[in-house]
């Protein structure tokens, strides 16, 4: 059973008993209790965490690719141009990369197989945010940082 499943059966049962009791027990004559209440607090944030589980998921489709095959898109934000692709295991792995329409159904399916995974995460990619560095840059980058003075904390 859901959590949002388990927390509107509470709040039916709350309802209920607030207004009928039950057994020859309880029965408020439709006064609300404290139980009913935080009951209904405990649904409302349940089904508020599901709601934005929902709006951050992108979802998907399967489209025809034309010759190429049937591909699996999904629905991109405003500026991304690229997807990445990573393997579900004990953590995300990156498999692929490529653009939205290049990823095809047999490329999901052989991406599953050769990476011994269960499922695949899609993650939409800017590719116009990206920030690039070669060695020599880190290089000269860490060379800069190890030579500024070490800040010394203030005594108490």
């Amino acid at each position: 059973m859901t959590d949002i499943v388990k927390a509107a059966k509470k709040l039916i049962d709350c309802v209920e008993f607030d207004m009928n009791g039950a057994g020859g027990k309880g029965g408020n004559g439709g006064l609300l209790s404290d139980t009913t209440l935080r009951a209904a607090h405990d649904q409302r944030v349940i089904m508020s965490r599901e709601a934005e589980r929902e709006q951050r998921k992108p979802s998907f489709r399967v489209q025809d690719g034309g010759v190429f095959g049937v591909s699996v898109m999904i629905d991109m934000p405003p500026g991304c141009d690229t997807i990445v692709v990573f393997a579900d295991k004990h953590q995300h792995i990156p498999v692929w990369i490529g653009l939205p329409h290049q990823l095809y159904v047999t490329t999901f399916a052989k991406l599953l197989h050769d990476n011994a995974a269960e499922s695949l995460t899609i993650v939409p990619y800017r590719n116009a945010s990206k920030v690039t560095a070669t060695e020599n840059e880190i290089a000269m980058a860490l060379a800069e940082w190890a030579s500024q003075p070490v800040k010394q904390e203030a005594s108490r």
